[in-house]
């Protein structure tokens, strides 16, 4: 399923024109982009290498893809990036999708304040490195911020691990550079947004062809003077996604003259809450929203097909799946995303699934005769359950499941999984983790429902 996505925005993606920096009417994001930006996001959450980092992690790995987290240290910088590498098998274009990791560390904001500005030219990243380094260089001249262009110059020096299977070669930017038939997703989170807007014009300095990268930020400060963002702004497709309410997009352009570059893609984001505004999570799941609300959309439409309700690989037995809304007290919108990033990952999970249209209120034997009405031979029922703490901000996200064998009449797994989402916390990705948790433990009561899982969350 991630990866139909993926490839369809990545068709889009490199298609698009270069978005010019000083158009000041905001974007507003169709399907094809939604797409893009919800993978973009996951990306960058799992360059953070935690639990919500996981899950993206394990959607790939269940789609049989590539990636891996590379982490290097460095004189001024820690370079931490998430490489993903997927192939078309039809062209043989290669894409990748790498993502930097925001501040998150007392490095990472050492860099934040380097906010002298150096000159930014060069045709290698030594030859950058050796021009950042002149003096009386005046503002008509391209100059950027110093801590970010250390911390773009450091992931050119990252040396990927021998034998490696994603890049065929210790140095990313070789392959990009040397290699007609890849094309680049840069994508980054605050530092990460700053970084992946230079390591893009770094590699058009390098003589990379503009039409094969794109970048998407997110939450990102300005990197660059007018002079950068006026020789810049028709070179790179950047989309630069923010919040009104989050203060670091425009923290340098308010206090030191920097000018932001890209086509502005401002999100709506709960104003009262102002600790969550710049939290990588906030922005994954308003992305997420986005995505799934351009979905139904696009169907409406007929952009694209619904995908099926019904799927036999042959491979396995057939798997009928209900979910239903526990209807607590507090209901919010977030059950219909839930539901979608339920039916996501299971359709990614079993090897033959039938998706039930549950009446609302049905009880369990009605909901048994219709999966045997279907054919199944097996019965996943998931109910949400998504209530307020009390005397908190708090929710707490948790998923029922109960799976039968319908032949033998017996449970064969059961089971609540729950996460607190916090004000700073991803009601998205809580939903997801729930969702892979459960499969998970499916798997491990060795049926034949579930595809061979190649991933852990426990």
């Amino acid at each position: 399923m991630l990866k139909r996505i993926f490839l369809y925005a990545i068709i889009f993606c490199f298609a698009a024109t270069a978005a010019n920096a000083q158009k000041k009417e905001l974007h507003k994001p169709d399907y094809e982009e939604a797409s893009l930006f919800y993978i973009a996001a996951n990306a960058c959450l799992a360059s953070y290498d935690d639990k919500v980092g996981n899950i993206f992690y394990s959607f790939l790995q269940n789609e049989g893809w590539q990636a891996e987290l590379f982490t290097q240290e460095g004189k001024y910088a820690d370079v931490n990036m998430f490489l993903v590498k997927t192939q078309d098998e039809n062209t043989g274009k290669t894409t990748y999708i790498l993502a930097f990791r925001g501040t998150a560390s007392k490095k990472d904001r050492d860099i934040d304040l380097r906010m002298q500005r150096v000159p930014f030219s060069g045709g290698d990243p030594y030859e950058i490195a050796k021009n950042a380094r002149k003096t009386n260089v005046d503002e008509q001249k391209p100059k950027v911020h110093e801590g970010f262009l250390q911390y773009t110059l450091a992931a050119f020096e990252l040396s990927l691990h021998e034998g490696n299977v994603l890049a065929d070669s210790r140095r990313l930017y070789d392959v990009i550079k040397q290699n007609p038939n890849t094309e680049l997703v840069v994508t980054g989170h605050s530092l990460g947004g700053a970084t992946a807007v230079l390591y893009a014009a770094s590699l058009i300095e390098m003589g990379v062809p503009s039409e094969r990268i794109k970048v998407v930020s997110f939450g990102a400060p300005a990197v660059g003077n007018k002079a950068f963002a006026d020789y810049y702004q028709d070179k790179i497709n950047i989309f630069r996604i923010y919040s009104a309410y989050d203060p670091i997009p425009g923290s340098l352009q308010t206090f030191h003259s920097y000018v932001q570059i890209g086509l502005p893609v401002q999100v709506k984001s709960d104003p009262q809450v102002s600790s969550i505004q710049h939290k990588m999570e906030n922005y994954a799941d308003i992305v997420g929203k986005m995505y799934y609300d351009q979905k139904k959309l696009a169907i409406a439409s007929g952009q694209i097909s619904k995908e099926p309700d019904f799927h036999d690989s042959g491979a396995g037995k057939l798997t009928a799946v209900a979910i239903t809304n526990a209807k607590k007290p507090y209901p919010t919108e977030n059950y219909s995303y839930a539901k979608e990033i339920l039916l996501d990952v299971y359709k990614s999970s079993f090897h033959g699934y039938v998706i039930l249209d549950v009446p609302e209120h049905a009880e369990l034997h009605q909901i048994e005769r219709l999966a045997k009405g279907k054919g199944a031979d097996y019965l996943v029922v998931a109910q949400v359950d998504i209530a307020r703490v009390k005397n908190t901000a708090d929710w707490i996200m948790q998923l029922h499941l109960a799976a039968f064998d319908l032949k033998e009449g017996s449970l064969i797994s059961g089971g609540s999984y729950s996460q607190t989402v916090k004000r700073d916390g991803s009601f998205f990705q809580a939903a997801a983790y729930n969702t892979f948790m459960a499969v998970e433990d499916l798997a491990s009561a060795k049926t034949d429902m579930t595809i061979p899982l190649v991933y852990s969350l426990h």
